[in-house]
């Protein structure tokens, strides 16, 4: 059996089916008898399959345009719902005029001589054409704000003609709002100011200007700030006093160290985790410097390279040491009596408990940790003041240290040079904050 010719007619007759969802695998017989069904009546359907008729059985048959001839149309005066939303006009429920044909739907199109306007419930001024985007407003409707910024000034009781309501746009929900909008037509000319009235308003300008921030046309607090700046300064104020406070117990924390007596105490070890053993340590006399303990100490294993990198003890320095065990009692002995302190506690504490020391009979306090108070760095994050290396510590203070950094003997003479400078500190007491002068400036009027 010959295959059919698909003819330019049963061809047009496929698009239509596709278009209106008939299934286009049956024969050309139920195929036309499909359609003839659809559309009530089959001539129709030859003017519907034309390029430019559109036919619809609530519509009847309408003019049909291409996509590429979008502009033609709105030459035309046609426009779908959405431009004519753009242009504060709807059809309110009428009929198409035409159509434009996409791939698989259609636009309406609407005249824009039969539509009415798309109005908008004000609360206070009635019914008015709303507009949605800014670019479609005609020229002589302007705000409030636009028409101050011009050489005209709006009537007593002149009324809105139209509303702009930005709240959404291009179908997205955005921080707009509804603004009136008046005809600059019907508005009176601004009369010029004299020299006498800028002059005034120059001194109004500089009398309600804030120093800090420059905004005008404000009302100044006792201190020439405007709420915003007062409020910012009172802020600064109360945290300079909370930072006053925070120095002041540290520095008494410090000097009390020194009146009781003191004792500095650190490590070096094989590693950070809970595992690592001590390779040195150094208990120094708070008061006079003196080194109590300052020994290296066997740790019975192999001393990691990256731990060796750090403080320089390497397995051949130590193998003639002693282990931890016999210098134990030593060690306990010089903790007795006396508060020691550990820049970085949380570390060296639990490295003793480990080597056997039960550190509960001892006095332990963290110097970096009194020190974080001290400088002030306060992390949101943490929720808490970040902690300063002792080496940063060093520098920030300006101390001159000789011993060896990452050594257990130079990291207490810098722990201890850290305490007996902050004991010589005495934070001045800042309970005000000087607030900065008027500028003088010229305003252009």
């Amino acid at each position: 059996m010959k295959k059919p010719k698909l003819t330019k007619k049963y061809t047009l007759a496929l698009e239509t089916a596709q278009l209106h969802g008939i299934a286009s695998g049956l024969n050309r017989e139920s195929l036309y008898n499909a359609l003839k069904h659809h559309f009530t009546w089959y001539p129709a359907l030859k003017q519907w399959c034309s390029n430019d008729k559109y036919f619809r059985e609530e519509w009847g048959i309408l003019p049909a345009f291409q996509p590429a001839d979008k502009e033609k149309a709105a030459e035309q005066g046609l426009y779908t719902l959405y431009e004519l939303h753009k242009r504060a006009k709807t059809t309110n429920g009428g009929k198409p005029d035409a159509v434009i044909r996409w791939a698989g739907s259609i636009d309406r199109l609407f005249s824009l001589e039969n539509t009415v306007d798309y109005l908008y419930k004000h609360p206070e001024h009635g019914t008015l054409p709303c507009y949605r985007y800014w670019d479609c407003i005609p020229e002589h409707l302007k705000t409030k704000t636009q028409i101050r910024k011009t050489d005209k000034k709006r009537r007593s009781k002149q009324q809105p003609k139209a509303v702009v309501d930005t709240e959404y746009e291009d179908g997205r929900y955005t921080r707009g709002g509804v603004y009136l909008l008046y005809d600059i037509r019907e508005c009176l000319d601004k009369k010029p100011q004299t020299e006498a009235q800028k002059q005034a308003f120059q001194k109004m300008r500089e009398t309600h200007t804030c120093p800090q921030c420059h905004r005008t046309a404000v009302s100044l607090s006792k201190n020439d700030l405007c709420s915003g700046c007062e409020q910012q300064a009172e802020q600064l104020r109360r945290a300079a006093i909370r930072k006053q406070q925070r120095r002041q117990a540290v520095c008494a924390w410090a000097r009390k160290l020194i009146e009781t007596g003191f004792i500095v105490l650190d490590t070096e070890t094989t590693g950070l985790g809970s595992d690592a053993r001590i390779v040195e340590i150094c208990i120094l006399d708070g008061q006079t410097g003196t080194p109590l303990i300052n020994t290296l100490i066997n740790p019975g294993m192999t001393i990691p390279s990256e731990a060796s990198a750090i403080h320089n003890i390497y397995d051949k320095d130590v193998q003639d040491k002693p282990a931890f065990a016999e210098i134990q009692p030593q060690i306990e002995n010089a903790l007795t009596g006396k508060p020691c302190i550990i820049y970085n506690k949380a570390y060296d504490r639990p490295i003793l408990r480990e080597h056997g020391i039960d550190t509960t009979l001892y006095d332990f306090d963290c110097a970096m940790e009194a020190y974080a108070r001290y400088y002030g760095d306060y992390s949101s994050y943490w929720n808490d003041f970040r902690w300063q290396s002792l080496t940063a510590a060093v520098c920030q203070c300006n101390l001159q240290i000789s011993g060896e950094t990452h050594r257990a003997l130079g990291d207490c003479e810098a722990t201890r040079a850290l305490i007996l400078y902050l004991a010589k500190q005495e934070p001045k007491e800042e309970t005000t904050i000087s607030t900065p002068k008027p500028i003088k400036q010229s305003i252009a009027v």
